[in-house]
């Protein structure tokens, strides 16, 4: 328990210290970024890894891979994000710290693989801010400034089943909820501030969704591959029903506040597919590949087509090394070494230029016990270009994951 209360304060309270502002402007569109994934020790793996089982890890990519759990385990962590943009002669950086989430699972039977797993993670964010001065003889010369903040989170509770054969199934309940406020404010100079006003829209989204996830037994042992083993595939599908979001439309000036408009309308998040392979090499050496596809054109928001969005895919590649981890083991053997590729052309389109990105991922595991780990990564990243006026973002983003796990549940023999 001093363990536990000792890491908390550090994750809860470190971001309360760090100042954060401004982020990607391409989140102006849709429901913004997608997480792909809510842990230090995945990000530097290239983010995904939906074919890896880990026994003490509990990954949210597949619910499946949650059938080695044999002990009680408490995740959480907390993102840093940096952003240098650029457009032309001109560039900007800016940074946010985010709380990743958490996530508590308990095994139920070790011997069908039934594990219970729940949680709070982030599901899409939120957060521009950009800045432009308008002249017009006729009204004065104003600057317009564009603002949006929050994001999508997912509360869920899920479990894993191991078929005959090793085969093995998983599947989560998810409950989607959050808020983004988007802002425009019109500033005219001193001589005609009273024409200033402030434009906010304000969706508040909830719904529900399923993720069911598969992963095929060792194929090693069947091809007879010598120095490879844990040989698998891995395949995760969620979809999210109909949302309803609670919409309202807030007008400020400098002599009257209103609320000009309420309503309700349906949102629909498009469907998310993710195939993956790994393999254990000479029983050290994890390798592993992904594809994630989500169709984000298919998006609509009260009957309406999806403005710049469309096909969202990701290609992704990631090793981890470690040793077989003993109790005889020390300190610097059990440090788990982690690297990543990854290609990824996003949900964001320009009339033909759909805005690609690349990132290279590295990170590590230090020991805290017995499979009780403080896990490090780093991505930069680069997306979009300067080309037909578009921004260039070069991304640095620094995650720190807790991962604890204990024995609970112990019937004591009489």
């Amino acid at each position: 328990m001093k363990i536990l209360k000792k890491y908390f304060v550090l994750l809860f309270f470190l971001p309360c210290i760090i100042d954060a502002s401004g982020g990607s402007v391409y989140t102006r569109y849709g429901i913004g970024d997608i997480y792909m994934s809510y842990s230090a020790r995945r990000l530097a793996m290239g983010g995904l890894g939906v074919a890896v089982p880990d026994v003490d890890y509990l990954g949210t990519v597949n619910p499946a891979a949650w059938y080695k759990l044999d002990m009680t385990r408490f995740e959480t962590g907390i993102n840093f994000q940096g952003s240098k943009i650029a457009q032309n002669s001109q560039s900007a950086f800016y940074s946010q710290t985010d709380f990743s989430g958490f996530t508590i699972g308990f095994p139920v039977s070790t011997k069908y693989g039934i594990s219970l797993v729940g949680g709070l993670v982030p599901y899409s964010k939120v957060n521009y801010e950009v800045t432009a001065t308008k002249t017009d003889p006729i009204v004065n010369d104003y600057q317009l400034d564009y603002k949006g903040t929050g994001g999508v989170s997912k509360i869920f509770l899920g479990t894993s089943y191991k078929l005959p054969f090793d085969f093995v199934l998983g599947a989560t309940f998810d409950y989607y909820t959050g808020e983004i406020e988007r802002t425009t404010a019109v500033t005219f100079d001193a001589a005609v501030d009273y024409r200033n006003a402030t434009y906010i829209n304000r969706y508040s989204y909830r719904g529900v969704g399923f993720n069911f996830g598969f992963l095929s037994n060792d194929f090693s042992e069947m091809l007879g591959l010598g120095s490879i083993s844990e040989l698998r595939l891995g395949v995760d599908y969620g979809v999210v029903a109909n949302m309803t979001v609670d919409t309202a439309w807030i007008a400020n000036s400098p002599n009257y506040s209103s609320t000009v408009a309420t309503g309700t309308v349906g949102s629909k998040l498009p469907y998310k597919l993710n195939l993956g392979i790994s393999m254990l090499y000479d029983k050290h050496l994890r390798i592993a590949a992904d594809y994630y596809y989500q169709p984000w054109g298919q998006y609509d928001f009260g009957s309406s087509a999806a403005a710049n969005l469309t096909g969202l895919s990701k290609y992704s590649a990631g090793v981890e090394y470690r040793n077989d981890v003993t109790r005889a083991t020390s300190f610097w053997e059990q440090i788990i070494l982690r690297g990543g590729l990854s290609y990824e052309t996003s949900q964001y389109i320009f009339g033909d230029e759909n805005i690609k990105q690349y990132s290279i991922y590295a990170g590590f595991s230090l020991p805290l016990g017995i499979r009780n780990s403080l896990d490090f990564a780093f991505q930069y990243g680069k997306r979009g270009s300067t080309d037909n006026g578009l921004l260039t973002e070069n991304i640095y983003n620094f995650s720190v994951s807790l991962s604890l796990g204990q024995l609970w549940f112990i019937r004591e023999e009489r």
